[in-house]
């Protein structure tokens, strides 16, 4: 039954062989316990106290010499540790003595109690002797180390010289007994001989039978998965259960690998195009560069069919389409754009990912194709959302998990850059900007005219300056405070970015003092426009209160040209502002050109 193929456990076959060969030892035991039992459980009973005696003496002799090692190692370094160790093994040497004198055999003679009598009295004295050089060790090193060791030696060489001789003793009555009931047991021992090596040959058999059924599926099973690349999946034809399952479980346990190792390949790839995205938008310095290397990154990593970039209104609640850009005519018919509010990834700020025909799909035809399935991603950035990303695919099975991982961090790192340099462009923006009007500051201009003037030599083009004072202005500051001043500076600085071309620059040069450049402009121009500006800031109304009523006020303005006026680059700020103070000088509330500058007549008001 045991030499078919069919499948069966490894505890099956160790039952029917291991059975089988304890049914042939039952037989054994049982002829020799109905022939030689009694002369058996004699030579028995005297090998068990011999043994005894042996386990006993062994037992006596290591506790004895445990208590001389920690005794020597107590007296040598004062260790607390070694002296409780000593006392257990005085405590352990008992068991032994006793053990030996109650197993002591029956034929033993007067000398040999005597001498189990000397061996108990030398293992007391030993230990009694050393508690004289305990006691002196506790209170400190002793003088003569060497010379207790030494007396401690030679006591304990008597406790073992005693046990030999009581050990050779007691094998001789051993001996003795053993003779009498040898011939008796020669017939039981041969007999034994013969049915152990029997056993022994049919074991050998067994095992040799069963270790080919495992061990030959084994190797095979190793080999194939040597020859191939990983665990075959078995066949089924293993004669041994336990074989099968294990081939089972290694080629699911590899298959699993290497799945796990796919993975982990597809995320390591993914972090890299991320890490080389990111290191990309680190030298991006303009917001539409970063933005269409978003759009390139995501066309490439993740193939959608179509894809938008929409960004918030500056200080508004709706969304502008950057990539691609949409019509006036187009964006009136997504209501999304009016109200970010409408898209519930934005909601959310969670990514949604539906088929464009799921019952859930959300409603807006910018985002949704007709067919197929879409993934809107926010653009966060430290808990604000900065705009969103949709993208479209035509296959509704298009955003595989790899894809949308893929997409969201490459979304997420723009969103971060994005965040960053507008927090850059913002700070330079605060830097050359005056806090109270929103005019350039001096040091702007400081920067900016010197490079503006190059340019205008390397064009041929004339370049003018107007500087322009408030009238009186420290009478506005008395009359009306520090606020009421505050706000008329406000007013003129609004009034002159309104009145000027795109290009030109107005920068609040010093207190209720302005500079406006002028590009590509000759002095008549300049002239023009500075009658134009001061005609403005007369009827510029202000507002009421703190103002009363009919309250005006007029600029006096200095003008200089380059190079009309002067060649050199350093002196066209003060010719301009020299011009100005000659208009204070002549009654205020009117314009001065470079050009007349000393001859005492200003220009017509």
């Amino acid at each position: 039954m045991l030499l078919t193929h069919r499948t069966r456990s490894l505890r099956t076959y160790l039952v029917w062989g291991l059975g089988s060969l304890g049914f042939a030892f039952l037989l054994v035991s049982l002829e020799l316990r109905f022939f030689v039992h009694p002369h058996l459980v004699e030579e028995v009973d005297a090998q068990g106290r011999s043994l005894v005696r042996y386990r006993a003496q062994q037992e006596l002799l290591v506790a004895v010499l445990e208590q001389e090692v920690d005794l020597r190692s107590y007296l040598g370094s004062g260790n607390q540790g070694f002296l409780e160790a000593f006392g257990r093994g005085g405590r352990l040497a008992d068991e032994p003595l006793r053990a030996l004198r109650g197993n002591l055999p029956e034929n033993a003679r007067p000398g040999d109690l005597a001498q189990m009598d000397r061996l108990e009295f030398l293992v007391r004295r030993w230990q009694e002797e050393a508690i004289p050089h305990i006691r002196l060790r506790l209170k400190g090193p002793l003088a003569d180390l060497p010379g207790a060791l030494a007396q401690e030696n030679r006591a304990f060489g008597e406790v073992k010289k005693a046990s030999a001789e009581l050990t050779r003793m007691l094998d001789a009555r051993d001996e003795e007994r053993y003779q009498s009931i040898e011939t008796t047991l020669a017939y039981a021992r041969w007999l034994g001989y013969a049915t152990e090596a029997g056993l022994f040959v049919t074991a050998l058999f067994f095992a040799r039978w069963l270790l080919l059924r495992v061990s030959v599926p084994l190797a095979n099973l190793a080999e194939q998965a040597r020859a191939g690349d990983g665990y075959p999946e078995p066949t089924g034809n293993q004669s041994v259960k336990e074989v099968e399952i294990l081939g089972r479980a290694l080629y699911e346990l590899d298959v699993r690998n290497r799945e796990r190792e796919s993975l982990l390949r597809q995320e390591h790839d993914e972090a890299l195009a991320t890490r080389a995205f990111e290191e990309l938008i680190q030298h991006v310095s303009r917001e539409e560069d970063l933005l269409a290397a978003l759009d390139q990154a995501l066309h490439r990593q993740v193939r959608s069919s179509a894809q938008r970039i929409l960004l918030h209104d500056e200080g508004g609640e709706g969304l502008r389409a950057v990539l691609p850009t949409l019509s006036p005519e187009e964006a009136a018919h997504n209501p999304i754009l009016q109200d970010a509010g409408r898209c519930r990834a934005i909601r959310q700020t969670t990514p949604v990912c539906l088929e464009s025909k799921a019952p859930t799909a959300c409603l807006c035809p910018l985002g949704v194709p007709g067919s197929g399935a879409y993934l809107c991603l926010p653009m966060v950035a430290s808990g604000r959302t900065l705009g969103l990303v949709n993208l479209q695919a035509r296959h509704p099975d298009h955003w595989t998990p790899e894809r949308r991982r893929i997409a969201a961090s490459l979304v997420a790192a723009t969103a971060s850059a994005l965040q960053t340099l507008r927090a850059l462009e913002l700070a330079q923006e605060r830097s050359i900007r005056d806090g109270l009007t929103g005019a350039y500051n001096r040091r702007f201009l400081d920067e900016v005219l010197p490079k503006t003037i190059d340019q205008s030599v390397r064009n041929g083009l004339p370049l003018s300056v107007l500087m322009l004072d408030i009238d009186h202005f420290k009478a506005f500051n008395d009359t009306f405070g520090h606020d009421g001043g505050d706000q008329v500076l406000r007013l003129f600085a609004q009034c002159l970015q309104g009145h000027v071309r795109s290009g030109d620059v107005v920068a609040r040069y010093g207190g209720e003092e302005f500079a406006i450049l002028l590009p590509q402009a000759g002095a008549e121009f300049a002239r023009v426009l500075a009658e134009r500006l001061r005609a403005t800031i007369h009827a510029l109304p202000l507002p009421e209160p703190p103002f009363p009523a009919g309250r005006h006020i007029t600029a006096s303005i200095g003008l200089a040209c380059f190079p009309e006026h002067t060649r050199s680059r350093e002196a066209l700020l003060p010719l301009a502002d020299q011009a100005l103070y000659e208009a204070k000088g002549l009654g205020r509330n009117r314009t001065v050109s470079a050009g007349d500058l000393g001859k005492g007549l200003p220009l017509p008001n």
